[in-house]
């Protein structure tokens, strides 16, 4: 079963031509995910993550991108990912966390961190109003 990228709600595809612009050089919550389309992980990842409603419900608050490796490959080589999927937590343009592989306890503190991130910024912008 491959991976198919026409089927995603929260997913914006990324290459290494925009990764400065979008990823480091923003301000807010940005996870990263390096995926292919021929692994099976990777297909099992985008299920479970699917099911996560506060990641489509918060969704004006973070980025999330999605790089293929296959597409970007010397781009990839340079986080030297230890495997596929690979999801990395920036705030601020900083790398602030990261997992490999199908690991839910790695998600689940992806997920926390981002949205206590996220929670942050909307409290902040609230005061401002």
């Amino acid at each position: 079963m491959n991976y198919d990228p026409d089927d995603d709600e929260i997913d914006i595809f990324l290459d290494s031509r925009d990764f400065a612009k979008k990823v480091l050089n923003y301000q807010g919550v940005t996870v990263v995910e390096f995926y292919a389309t021929w692994c099976p992980p990777c297909c099992q990842f985008q299920l479970i993550k699917k099911e996560y409603l506060p990641l489509r419900k918060n969704r004006n608050y973070y980025n999330w991108y999605k790089i293929d490796i296959e597409k970007n490959l010397e781009f990839a080589k340079g986080f030297e990912l230890e495997g596929v999927p690979s999801v990395f937590l920036f705030y601020k343009g900083q790398i602030i966390d990261r997992f490999v592989g199908l690991d839910l306890k790695g998600f689940d503190r992806i997920k926390q961190s981002a949205l206590q991130l996220v929670s942050q910024q909307i409290n902040s912008n609230n005061s401002f109003e």
